[in-house]
């Protein structure tokens, strides 16, 4: 990928896509210098912590390259928490600068409402302020394909007016691109970029740092099945068999985030893009290949529409599939500007499942 020096700064650097974007960043020799805002934890500095998600996004190298720095940051502080003298750094203008905000909370239960807002939505308003104060060229907000909430149908690539939300995620998201489309001047371009579920890299099949979407909900059968231990009881799970999910790999969402970036940059022509896969399995063949890899293919059993009279372990299977079941009633088709091909088989998908269950294995 031939791109001209440009600056990135990066928030969310230790999570999944901050850390393979970096990595795509860095494996890019004409790219000029990347920022990555990262605080300390408990147990690691923001270096340590940044490193360890290049690691797992297949970065080869042993430090981290003179053309990375590391800021020390924290979205839900004004201003990111960035001190001045680190502005100073931010504030670079030898060669053009995006702001890639990408660092989110990704819990979704009502009763994390206000720590869910605070960070991405409040996480949003200090990132696109520290954002104008370091005269970024472009601010770049990654969000989900799901902030169109219950919609079904034809999913527009374009800002969507409030509705109704599966859960305090999609709607925290949805109310920062609200935020972002409401404070975009004309000092600063804004993108709004979507991805559906994302999946490890299409190169190894790994989970590739991912714990959520696929690999959350095969987490959650795996407990679901040592919690049954030698019971036989049939499970009736609701899901529209028929329905289709947008899986993407994590190299196709980056690889097409800096395409729609560079061109942006050059030319800007649209302020929202999706990006999603045109097509994929039908989930009846997907939840069966899951049940059956971890032992629970005569257990459960999907039916279409509400469940009459639910048993009391299938109330309790329900409410630990209460945040999937959201996305399995219907199917989503995201309109998509972007031309190259972007689709997964069932074959793909079998072998990200066997990818996962090959690393669970590992660490176990």
């Amino acid at each position: 990928m031939n791109q001209p020096k440009t600056n990135h700064i990066v928030t969310g650097a230790t999570g999944f896509m901050g850390g393979h974007l970096i990595a795509q960043l860095l494996a890019t020799p004409t790219t000029h210098i990347v920022y990555a805002l990262a605080r300390d934890s408990k147990r690691a500095t923001a270096k340590e912590r940044v490193l360890a998600a290049l690691r797992v996004s297949d970065y080869t190298g042993t430090e981290l390259p003179d053309n990375l720095v590391v800021v020390e940051a924290d979205v839900t502080q004004e201003n990111c928490g960035v001190s001045d003298t680190d502005i100073g750094k931010l504030s670079d203008k030898t060669a053009p600068t995006i702001f890639w905000h990408l660092a989110a909370s990704l819990r979704w239960e009502e009763g994390r409402r206000e720590s869910v807002f605070n960070t991405n939505l409040n996480g949003t308003r200090h990132a696109m302020a520290l954002a104008k104060i370091a005269s970024a060229d472009m601010f770049i907000y990654v969000s989900t394909a799901y902030t169109c909430g219950v919609s079904t149908g034809i999913v527009p690539e374009a800002f969507h007016a409030t509705g109704k939300f599966n859960n305090v995620y999609e709607e925290s998201k949805h109310a920062a691109e609200t935020y972002v489309r409401d404070n975009t001047d004309t000092d600063m371009k804004t993108l709004v970029l979507r991805p559906s579920i994302i999946v490890g890299t299409s190169v190894t099949y790994k989970p590739s740092g991912s714990y959520t979407g696929l690999y959350g909900f095969l987490t959650e059968l795996r407990r679901f099945k040592k919690m049954m231990a030698d019971s036989t009881e049939v499970v009736r799970y609701s899901a529209e068999g028929r329905a289709v999910l947008s899986f993407i790999p994590i190299d196709h969402v980056v690889n097409d985030a800096l395409d729609v970036a560079m061109r942006e940059l050059n030319q800007y022509t649209r302020p929202v893009y999706h990006l999603t896969a045109d097509s994929g399995p039908a989930l009846i063949d997907l939840l069966s290949y899951c049940f059956g890899k971890v032992g629970l293919e005569n257990t459960i059993h999907v039916v279409d529409g509400e469940i009459q009279d639910p048993t009391p372990l299938e109330r309790l299977f329900a409410r630990r599939m209460e945040f999937f079941s959201g996305y399995t009633c219907a199917t989503k088709n995201f309109q998509r500007t972007l031309t190259t091909p972007r689709s997964l088989e069932m074959s793909d998908m079998m072998r990200f499942i066997d990818g996962e269950l090959i690393a669970e294995a590992q660490v176990a």
